[in-house]
């Protein structure tokens, strides 16, 4: 079960990326549709993508977008294989690559970028194949 930060966090990307003409299909509301909008309260949880399942998953133009929300970084035993997972993925008929949106709290801001260059994904950020989001204090 996730801890209201994570989903209040959650809540919040699926609205930025919503105002910036993604349209969200699939949120993991885990139980808690009190920390949702009343728009995303119905939606389907995400399939299964390689083993892990994603927060969100929205589309734009025809290009899906994938999204995380992580309140622990150091904690999480899943998030390399996740994070390798999600930004990996490319759109089968097009082949061009889903964008992977992470948001943490600002507090985390330094520290995702820090993992992220550990796990040897920095260049994906730096393309924006990986598109990090801070929220909260």
């Amino acid at each position: 079960m996730s801890s209201a930060e994570h989903q209040i966090q959650l809540n919040a990307l699926a609205k930025a990326l919503e105002e910036r003409g993604v349209e969200i299909t699939h949120l993991d509301i885990d139980g808690k549709p009190e920390h949702f909008d009343h728009r995303y309260r119905t939606l389907p949880t995400p399939n299964e993508m390689d083993g892990s399942i994603p927060d969100l998953i929205g589309i734009k133009d025809g290009v899906l977008h994938i999204g995380e929300s992580k309140t622990d970084i150091r904690g999480d035993a899943n998030i390399d294989a996740q994070f390798r997972v999600f930004s990996n993925r490319i759109m089968s008929a097009t082949k061009q690559p889903i964008p992977f949106h992470i948001v943490v709290p600002k507090r985390l801001g330094q520290t995702i970028n820090d993992k992220l260059i550990e796990i040897g994904l920095s260049d994906k950020k730096d393309s924006d194949r990986i598109i990090v989001w801070t929220h909260g204090e």
